[in-house]
């Protein structure tokens, strides 16, 4: 039989627990329905808790320490093999669509991909005279640019589908390999309008989104609880240190409408993700196998934390994980452990191509099954986290200790045990995350000596400088600025 094709749908913060196919209270149907095309992975982790880290292992197989991306701003080893890379030698077309630019070009993200769309270097930014000469001569980018203009929502998912669709259907040679990251639940949890207002019936905006762009506003609440400046601030990424330094920075009211948002930011990225599951029905599930997973959650008020890249927390670290398509069980729910580094090799195994070597993970669909997994990230220069992080510069100096430092952790069905660059170490009860309070020590040495087999005793880097010092282009610092980031 000819090589099937692959598909990695990447949705980047999408938490699985939000899914009603993992039980999660947004409905989302369409996510529900490729679990019944194929198998639904209960208990999926990523490798580490932010976009380049998990990237990086998923790209490679790898765990963080093997492929020293323990943070951002790091490269993708040019000397360690990435799935995209090892099919393309084999025979198959790529192709890339990046979401944050931390996981695109400047930092090694295209290797292998014949080509990759960037949205921050191919339509420039909004508005701009590249973007509107894009928006007249490119039919998809003048569908998107009308529809945003009317609805709002500003993660370009629709348009990343359209062309992922287009791209398929006109450009690329069986077999092929595609890979896509789309932003629907990342921050600023901006999904167009409807949604928002299907979820917060008090919230009023302009009729259409072009006018708050012309009147400079995003609307208004009627709770005199909530204090949207705040919320703002939380969006562009300034409040979240202001939030870890003091969780009582928000009020109940407002975490409970961030909240809210996020799940219309699900509920979107469901919708959207339909009209692609309808494409793949139609035209591909016979010869494709498709992946839909995330890099990493999100962490929204629980234990005092917002977003991502901080702790090694379940709400950050467990990802969805749905696979369809050729050889893969139908209608089947996996209740053992996944990893996001099990990837490279399932896709391997799935398009019975050998694997590399290098790769610590195993096919999904093999005999054998998990019953740990590993996650870490690196430590940071507290000083640089405090000058040149949204997040940092707002701890005090034990806050700082706290944030900066790297962690290691190992998971299994019933415990989860992290270790700090700063000697600390927690055990945990699963479910729930139940602090441990007197552990037993032969139940410590042997997480730690599993910790120290599997991801070593050094716990990397995560830089934090000034972005101007990594010479970053305009559209990539606009891009992490928009996110957030910086």
């Amino acid at each position: 039989m000819p090589s099937p094709n692959a598909i990695i749908l990447i949705f980047d913060t999408l938490r699985a627990d939000h899914l009603s196919c993992y039980g999660g209270q947004v409905d989302t149907p369409h996510f529900d329905r490729l679990a019944e095309h194929g198998t639904l992975f209960e208990s999926a982790f990523a490798a580490g808790p932010a976009t380049p880290i998990s990237h990086a292992a998923l790209y490679t197989g790898q765990y963080p320490s093997e492929n020293g991306v323990t943070g951002q701003y790091l490269q993708l080893p040019e000397n360690v093999p990435v799935m995209a890379e090892w099919l393309q030698k084999r025979g198959y077309d790529t192709y890339g669509i990046t979401g944050p630019a931390k996981m695109g070009s400047d930092w090694g993200y295209d290797r292998g991909f014949n080509s990759m769309f960037e949205t921050y270097y191919d339509l420039g930014k909004r508005p701009s005279k590249k973007y509107f000469k894009k928006v007249v001569s490119d039919r998809l980018v003048a569908r998107d640019f009308i529809q945003t203009m009317i609805k709002g929502g500003r993660s370009y998912t629709s348009l990343k589908f359209n062309v992922l669709c287009e791209k398929i259907r006109n450009d690329l040679t069986h077999p092929f390999f595609a890979l896509c990251n789309v932003l629907p639940t990342h921050l600023p949890y901006d999904p167009p309008r409807p949604y928002k207002k299907q979820r917060c019936s008090n919230y009023s905006r302009p009729r259409w989104f072009f006018l708050e762009y012309l009147l400079n506003t995003s609307g208004d609440i009627n709770n005199s609880e909530i204090r949207l400046d705040r919320i703002r601030r939380i969006e562009d990424g300034e409040g979240i240190g202001q939030f870890l330094a003091n969780p009582d920075w928000l009020n109940n009211s407002e975490i409970e409408l961030l909240q809210r948002w996020y799940e219309a930011s699900v509920k979107y990225a469901d919708d959207i993700f339909g009209r692609f599951l309808e494409f793949y029905e139609r035209e591909l599930i016979e010869d494709t196998i498709l992946i839909v997973t995330a890099d990493h959650g999100e962490q929204l008020g629980e234990k005092d934390i917002w977003e991502h890249s901080h702790y090694l927390f379940d709400e950050t670290i467990q990802v969805p994980l749905l696979i369809a398509g050729p050889r893969v069980p139908t209608g089947v729910r996996r209740g053992d452990l996944a990893s996001l580094i099990d990837i490279f090799d399932t896709v391997c195994d799935l398009c019975d191509l050998e694997t590399p070597n290098t790769t610590s993970g195993e096919s999904l669909f093999s005999d054998d099954q998990r019953e740990k997994v590993f996650m870490e990230y690196g430590e940071r220069d507290q000083q640089e986290f405090a000058q040149n992080s949204n997040h940092g510069r707002y701890l005090d100096t034990e806050q700082l200790r706290e944030f900066s430092a790297g962690r290691k952790g190992v998971r299994t069905d019933e415990y989860k045990f992290v270790m700090s660059s700063i000697d600390e170490e927690k055990l945990y009860r699963i479910p729930g995350e139940e602090l441990i309070e007197d552990p037993e020590d032969d139940m410590l040495d042997k997480f730690r000596k599993d910790i120290k087999t599997i991801l070593g005793d050094e716990f990397g880097r995560w830089p934090e400088g000034d972005p101007s010092e990594f010479e970053l282009s305009n559209e990539v610092e606009k891009n992490l600025r928009d996110l957030g980031y910086i």
